[in-house]
């Protein structure tokens, strides 16, 4: 979708109108539709936030219904998908929208399912949107609670054959410089340590981010 064509739905108020019926409407086809066409707005350069009231209303909506597809003991990876990479890019805008989805009810909870996930690209897109949380979770004292078990959901996203690597070592950095209880998770998961210290030796790609990544954890 054109840069164009994005601002004029958002001027006119097109997606506004889609939000309000997003309330209504619980359909995974619906809901995955108005993510996807969203992401695909406000994820260009050349369309900012504008109106901000409005953004984190809609940032509350979508985080509703993430929270409540993440529930779901299937997992529909369609619609969590651009669900997580739109509130990731409402969180990179501006802070106030970061607090705004940081603050939906469960939604701590909830990244910590999504970090688990049986879909090992939706882990990379939890752990951006995580990572754009990451200083609003702090600001507004969110309870976070992540265990070893969550943590080894990062394992294959920083495997050698991996091709995301120094974006989920950074992510990981980032993360743990801002929440205790991640820090702590990580340090405490010999399997995920002695990956990134494999790395860090390796002198191949990522093994300087590895390297900084171990530095903040203590334990080069």
């Amino acid at each position: 979708m054109c840069g164009a064509l994005g601002m004029c739905l958002v001027h006119l108020g097109v997606v506004c109108k889609f939000r309000d019926l997003l309330r209504k409407e619980t359909s995974p086809w619906f809901v995955s539709q108005f993510a996807r066409v969203t992401f695909n707005i406000f994820s260009r350069e050349d369309c900012s936030v504008a109106d901000h009231e409005e953004a984190a209303s809609l940032c509350r909506v979508l985080a509703e219904r993430l929270v409540a597809c993440a529930r779901l003991n299937e997992q529909d990876v369609s619609t969590l998908t651009p669900l997580v990479r739109c509130l990731a890019t409402f969180a990179a805008h501006q802070d106030s929208l970061a607090s705004t989805v940081a603050q939906s009810p469960d939604m701590a909870e909830c990244l910590g399912v999504l970090l688990n996930s049986t879909y090992l690209h939706l882990r990379r897109e939890c752990l951006w949107l995580l990572n754009n949380l990451a200083a609003a979770l702090v600001w507004n004292e969110m309870n976070f609670n992540l265990t070893i078990s969550n943590s080894d959901g990062i394992l294959p996203l920083i495997c050698c054959e991996s091709s995301h690597i120094e974006t989920v070592l950074s992510f990981l950095g980032n993360i743990a410089s801002r929440i205790p209880v991640f820090r702590e998770s990580l340090v405490e998961n010999s399997n995920l340590l002695d990956q990134v210290k494999s790395l860090a030796s390796s002198g191949g790609k990522g093994s300087t981010v590895a390297q900084n990544l171990l530095t903040l954890l203590g334990t080069m």
